[in-house]
């Protein structure tokens, strides 16, 4: 599309709903998920922006969703149901390949964004409160590699500043 919203282009599959679009910060690929009609769950997949190359990067029951970027746009993290109903943040290569598990709660992960050196993920979990309709929010961070977890502050929506 151009500036001023002339010359509008579908990128993704028209057989589903597309959502959570992540720009790769090189410029090179768009990330996004799918969800395919009939199928349900949501797939992370990547594009080039002129809609050519389309490429699935994750292929399971469960939902994967929220893709986010490294700062030297070689790898992913996002959200999967994976493991259970609780989302839980992993990594994998900007091809799909080498998924890692970074946390292993029974809370609600949510958000990736990676540190600007590439080094850390913060993330958002979702816990009980005393209303069931209003759970808690704590922005958590964690190394790019899956050790030291450290609870920053009771909210929610994180931002990296360089």
């Amino acid at each position: 599309m151009n500036a001023d919203g002339s010359a509008k282009s579908r990128l993704a599959n028209p057989l589903g709903d597309s959502e959570f679009p992540a720009w790769s910060p090189n410029g090179e690929l768009i990330a996004f998920v799918s969800r395919e009609i009939g199928r349900g769950n949501g797939e992370i997949y990547i594009v080039s922006p002129d809609g050519s190359g389309e490429i699935r990067l994750t292929n399971n029951i469960a939902d994967d969703y929220q893709p986010a970027w490294s700062p030297d746009s070689g790898q992913i993290a996002f959200v999967t149901k994976r493991n259970g109903e609780a989302g839980e943040v992993y990594t994998m290569n900007a091809d799909g390949s080498n998924p890692i598990r970074l946390t292993n709660g029974t809370v609600f992960a949510n958000w990736p964004l990676w540190s600007p050196d590439g080094m850390q993920i913060v993330y958002e979990i979702n816990v009980s409160s005393e209303r069931p309709s209003a759970p808690k929010s704590y922005i958590v961070v964690i190394s790019g590699v899956g050790s030291a977890q450290a609870q920053l502050t009771e909210g929610n929506t994180a931002s990296w500043r360089p």
